[in-house]
């Protein structure tokens, strides 16, 4: 599994290296998502314009989500971190080039968390586990350029999650894993476009 994120990030590379011929008045808009920051993702978004209709883009997060199970019963903390490489096409004939207008895309997310869980029963529980998210899904969105300068960037993407728990906290079961289709990632975006 490592060997596809290492073939992907290269492949990544060379797409951003060979849209060195774009036509766009801005080639680079580099965003943070304020709906990250609500759910506890402090990052942001480099999107780098290929050509006329495509682009691409790098996001990367710092994780940091800590929920209470009831009243004084548990507190479960998630630390980590995600890389996010994804494609966008832009085919609206409104506006002339990327990235501007509505876009679909396709995308990785790669997720690394620590979690800690502690309970607070009497016979008090402290455990820890790591877990590894691996996923891929469509990004459907709408980003604006105002005044040639700022970007502001609405999106949802749902993927397809694939994880791998590691750990005590995988023969206690303790912890709730996320297999399958999830609908986890909304954004609103706000940027700055050169």
């Amino acid at each position: 599994m490592k060997k596809i994120i290492v073939v992907g990030v290269y492949l990544y590379l060379l797409l951003i290296g060979l849209g060195l011929f774009t036509a766009s008045a801005q080639k680079s808009v580099v965003k943070v998502n304020l709906a990250g920051v609500v759910s506890g993702s402090f990052g942001g978004m480099y999107e780098y314009t290929l050509n006329e209709k495509l682009s691409a883009v790098l996001g990367a997060n710092y994780l940091l989500k800590s929920q209470e199970e009831g009243v004084g019963i548990a507190t479960t903390n998630e630390t980590g971190f995600n890389v996010i490489p994804e494609i966008r096409l832009y085919p609206s004939t409104t506006y002339t080039e990327a990235p501007h207008g509505i876009y679909v895309g396709a995308n990785l997310v790669y997720e690394k968390l620590n979690i800690d869980i502690t309970s607070y029963n009497v016979d008090s529980l402290n455990t820890s586990g790591n877990i590894t998210n691996i996923g891929y899904g469509i990004v459907l969105g709408h980003q604006w350029i105002v005044e040639n300068r700022f970007s502001i960037d609405l999106f949802v993407n749902p993927y397809y999650n694939s994880p791998s728990l590691e750990g005590p906290l995988l023969l206690q079961q303790l912890y709730e894993v996320r297999r399958g289709f999830l609908f986890k990632r909304l954004g609103v975006a706000l940027g700055i476009a050169f």
